[in-house]
């Protein structure tokens, strides 16, 4: 049984699943609840009408410019209505859009993250499409709100942020109502005077801290927000902005969190690697949302980069350079990064960028070193995410030719398209660094990081399963094939049979690469091939295509098409309808005669004629070969499929081998695998036929 529908069945009733909720409401701010978050919680609670959800944005009553953090309080004094927690029970989920949701992949990064955090397990990456793993994720809640909090103005993708159904509601901000969907209730407010009370009230606060600590606050907004932050960067970032001592930053860390000016995480254990603790009391921090907003807005784009450029400095100086990787490399080995700085590892190209490092940002986010890591740690989204953020930031920033060098910043709209595509092959592995090899050989002919992918593999060490040259004449006789249900290879390894699932088979002379086929009823389906000892022929089992064949519901007619592969003409057809249904077929060990079994007995015909034998010859069948469990003809690789992944098994060294996912599972499965005489490897199935060597 699926995972997901495991939780889902423990979950019956959905009473204990508890979410993390919005940001809570900091002590120091003094704000009663205007008539819009009434109005807001009112619509939110009311019965919908036309459609199965509630749905209401918040937007500013007027033209004045807004910085948008006065929205998000407004949104939060909603979910810390009375009302609204008594209504939804806890399960709430604040998602912080930000500018990244502007266009279609920034949105699809956003909506993959929510639902797995929704579901709580590893879900597919769709590229923001709609799935049943997502409709699924839903059902598992009878009641939910989801807020959409800072979508960007401008944004046409809002709908895919929103859920749908019955008792389900979603709560929006934005400063622009023209891109919502009419069923969404838009309910102005006065967001500029609310921006003023929170200044207000935090100007309290600020006024009680040490003289430099207003400014030494207002840096923490270089941080992402929501993120808990590790005491050991506030302390790279404030002795790069202001010299602070590692005693200066604990006492100052210390008084931000008495005035409830930051959230410390005490119950979090430092890890070995980080400097001994100097009294700051806890480990890392979280920078309330709105006081990173107000500090990125009184630092200014020229403080805000150097402070970032700071922090970037800092912790390049711990790596070191990068070695070139096909063409262009970022400026340091920033994947060697240890394992246990989760934050670095989610938001360093955030900072790269916010520094002003652009190309830095680019070749990172585009180095398959890179993008292996993040792979392991948070699955294909990880990357994505990285690409997408710089491809958004180039397309409103680019940057001069001139300043360009090697592979950059504008060339990952290309990259991420490569990488989305392969997306739903990259779920987690077993063993887990199998899915870099999974990445790898996808990638190892996409023009933008096929060199990459074989330089990476060069440098393994290691036995991996690589794609075969484009230029190789059987990957180009191969090319045409777009699946294959079954395939069968000559006793002397000379002649390549395909039943290509539609109504077709072929035949491939692998000395000459000579290429022939067989064409049936428009109606049928090739499911089942096999040649005889010689090579001289092969049969064909058929069935008819219009319904499926299946033990519940079997064809309504079967087939055995019997063709001369010398020259690709039919030497006769068997047919089996209603009660004499053909079942399977075997060819004689001899060559000379072919048995069929059916639904009302077992014959015997013969190859040349078609004519039937009165009795079964001696010589016997060609034993039918497992083709899901094969072995090497030199004895060292064992090969297994099951499901859409591919297994090898070192049987000199008795150990696993190299793993490939090849299809995803909603696109069928592997049939089985044969070992060409050349030492390749072909892999085959509906999804398709797939052609790989081993390089040790």
């Amino acid at each position: 049984m699926d995972p997901l529908d495991r939780k889902l069945r423990r979950q019956r009733g959905y009473r204990r699943q508890v979410l993390p909720g919005p940001p809570p409401l900091p002590e120091w701010l003094d704000l009663s609840a205007p008539d819009a978050v009434h109005e807001a919680v009112r619509l939110l609670r009311s019965r919908p009408t036309r459609h199965k959800t509630r749905g209401v944005a918040l937007v500013p009553d007027g033209p004045a410019e807004v910085a948008g953090y006065g929205l998000s309080v407004l949104a939060r004094l909603v979910c810390a209505d009375r009302r609204i927690r008594r209504r939804f029970a806890g399960r709430t989920w604040w998602l912080a859009a930000g500018p990244g949701a502007r266009d279609k992949p920034g949105t699809a990064v956003r909506r993959h993250r929510r639902n797995v955090g929704l579901a709580g397990a590893p879900v597919p990456y769709t590229d923001g499409e709609w799935s049943s793993t997502e409709d699924r994720i839903l059902d598992m809640y009878r009641r939910l709100l989801v807020v959409v909090d800072g979508v960007p103005a401008g944004a046409d993708n809002v709908s895919r942020l929103l859920v749908g159904r019955r008792a389900q509601s979603t709560l929006v901000t934005m400063p622009d109502r023209s891109t919502l969907s009419g069923w969404v209730r838009v309910v102005p407010a006065d967001a500029a005077a609310v921006e003023r009370s929170v200044r207000a009230s935090l100007r309290t606060r600020t006024d009680l801290l040490p003289t430099g600590g207003a400014e030494r606050l207002a840096e923490l907004g270089i941080f992402a927000e929501a993120a808990e932050i590790p005491l050991p960067l506030v302390e790279t970032v404030w002795r790069a902005t202001a010299g602070m001592s590692p005693a200066e930053t604990a006492a100052l860390c210390r008084r931000l969190a008495e005035l409830s000016l930051i959230r410390p995480t005490p119950d979090r254990v430092a890890p070995p690697a980080w400097p001994p603790d100097v009294g700051y009391g806890f480990g890392w921090l979280t920078v309330d949302p709105v006081v990173r907003a107000i500090g990125r807005l009184d630092l200014g784009e020229q403080r805000l980069a150097e402070a970032n450029a700071g922090l970037v400095t800092a912790l390049a100086g711990r790596l070191p350079r990068a070695e070139a990787l096909a063409g262009g490399a970022p400026d340091r080995a920033w994947w060697r990064l240890d394992g246990t700085e989760e934050y670095l590892w989610r938001h360093l190209v955030g900072h790269l960028l916010d520094a002003g490092t652009l190309t830095e940002a680019g070749l990172l986010a585009g180095d398959l070193r890179w993008v292996g890591e993040r792979l392991l740690r948070e699955g294909p989204v990880g990357p994505i995410a990285d690409l997408t953020e710089v491809a958004q930031r180039t397309a409103r920033r680019p940057v001069p030719v001139e300043a360009r060098t090697g592979d950059t910043a504008p060339g990952v709209g290309s990259l991420r398209h490569g990488l989305t595509k392969i997306a739903p092959l990259l779920d987690p592995t077993d063993p887990p660094e199998a899915v870099r090899d999974v990445l790898l050989y996808h990638l190892q002919h996409h023009p933008g990081w096929g060199d990459q992918a074989e330089a990476v593999q060069a440098g393994l060490g290691r036995p991996v399963l690589v794609k075969r040259s484009a230029g190789d004449a059987l990957v180009g006789a191969l090319a045409g094939s777009s699946g294959a249900w079954d395939v069968d290879l000559s006793a002397d390894g000379g002649l390549l049979a395909v039943a290509g699932g539609q109504a077709v088979a072929y035949w491939l002379h692998l000395a000459d690469l000579r290429w022939r086929s067989s064409h049936f009823g428009r109606q049928e389906v090739a499911r089942r091939v096999r040649l005889s000892p010689d090579g001289s022929w092969l049969a064909v089992w058929t069935s008819d295509g219009l319904v499926s064949a299946g033990p519940e519901d079997p064809p309504s007619a079967t087939y055995v098409h019997v063709v001369d592969t010398a020259t690709g003409e039919p030497r006769f057809r068997l047919s089996g309808r209603y009660r004499h249904q053909i079942l399977s077929l075997a060819v004689g060990a001899d060559s000379t005669w072919l048995f069929t079994s059916a639904e009302d007995g077992d014959r015997a015909w013969d190859a040349a004629t078609g004519r039937l034998l009165p009795t079964l010859p001696a010589s016997g069948t060609r034993p039918p070969p497992d083709r899901t469990r094969t072995t090497s003809p030199d004895g060292r690789w064992r090969a297994t499929v099951h499901d859409n992944e591919l297994r090898l098994h070192d049987l000199v060294q008795d150990r696993p081998g190299p793993m490939l996912r090849l299809a995803p599972d909603r696109y069928g499965r592997l049939s089985g695998t044969v070992w060409l005489p050349d030492s390749g490897l072909l892999a085959y199935g509906p999804p398709g036929v797939f052609l790989c060597e081993i390089r040790c």
